[in-house]
């Protein structure tokens, strides 16, 4: 990035935007190269001039959240990478006689949200239990699990699109689908209204408790993005990649888990390539085998879609 560029960055951030650091950091598969810029907005007004400038200088910029759900390039990134886990932490939940109302920031991490609902008896999320990623994340690609899923408790989001303009969403124009919230491309979801419920503390908490004993079961290795396919409608993509043969396929230090055939998991010293190569030759041998296109649930940085 030239000099002026960066100078005007350092600028809008107040000196704490980072150049060319290794998304690898970043993101819970542990791969990927280094992205041209790394910022963690502190308000709302500075992530608005983030995107005004990249809008001007012709720059893309991804929202990186807690990395659980993006492969990133080996060759890194060419634009600005954004963080919301500084400025946008905010939560505030009032009880009305038709149930909770919770305001939460999109850098909050689902866990986070989870202790308060546990705490104050506040239900309706409990199957969001383990699911590693932030409210910003989890709603963009409409997180779900056991039956439960972002849609059945959002109301409204709010966020800026490319031009920089603040937008609050309603539920009834909110297009959500199977792992996905069809948004204008650009938009960076700030801030989302969640309608919960009332529940017993106890009740609460034995949910949770429960989703997360099912997760034990997932694998534990430290580097995975957990599931990497979405599940064709009425199958299961982990019992296709298994019946396809690849389950524990391995290719440099990446390999399929044995627990878990929609798992990838890495060894620290895998590649973003070794990865990539997987995925597109079970998807591949899906194909052939079963007539099915498996659709992948993560995003891509730096790469052409499978």
């Amino acid at each position: 990035m030239e000099s002026s560029l960066k100078q005007e960055l350092l600028k809008l951030t107040h000196g704490r935007a980072l150049f060319d650091v290794a998304l690898s950091r970043f993101t819970t598969l542990g791969v990927g190269g280094p992205a041209w810029v790394w910022i963690a907005p502190e308000s709302l007004d500075e992530l608005r001039n983030v995107v005004e400038f990249t809008s001007f200088h012709n720059v893309p910029y991804c929202v990186v959240g807690k990395g659980s759900n993006i492969l990133v390039s080996d060759k890194g990134y060419a634009g600005v990478a954004i963080s919301l886990e500084r400025g946008f932490l905010y939560s505030a939940f009032t009880e009305r006689s038709s149930g909770i109302e919770a305001e939460v920031g999109a850098g909050l991490s689902l866990k986070e949200v989870l202790v308060r609902c546990i705490k104050s008896g506040y239900g309706g999320l409990e199957f969001a239990a383990g699911i590693p990623g932030t409210v910003g994340g989890a709603v963009s690609m409409n997180a779900g699990a056991y039956g439960g899923e972002m849609r059945d408790v959002v109301r409204w989001v709010e966020g800026i699109n490319r031009s920089a303009i603040l937008r609050t969403i309603s539920s009834d124009e909110l297009l959500f689908e199977y792992r996905r919230l069809k948004l204008e491309q650009g938009f960076i979801i700030t801030r989302a209204g969640l309608e919960l419920l009332k529940r017993p503390v106890m009740e609460v908490k034995k949910r949770v408790q429960e989703f997360l004993r099912k997760r034990s079961l997932q694998p534990k290795e430290k580097y995975s993005a957990g599931s990497i396919f979405k599940n064709p409608e009425g199958d299961s993509a982990g019992k296709l990649i298994e019946e396809a043969g690849f389950k524990g396929y391995a290719q440099g230090g990446a390999r399929i888990s044995e627990r878990h055939a929609n798992w990838i998991v890495a060894n620290g010293k895998a590649k973003a390539d070794d990865i990539f190569a997987i995925m597109k030759k079970v998807q591949e041998a899906v194909k052939v085998k079963f007539g099915v296109t498996l659709e992948p649930e993560i995003t891509f940085l730096g790469f052409n879609h499978l």
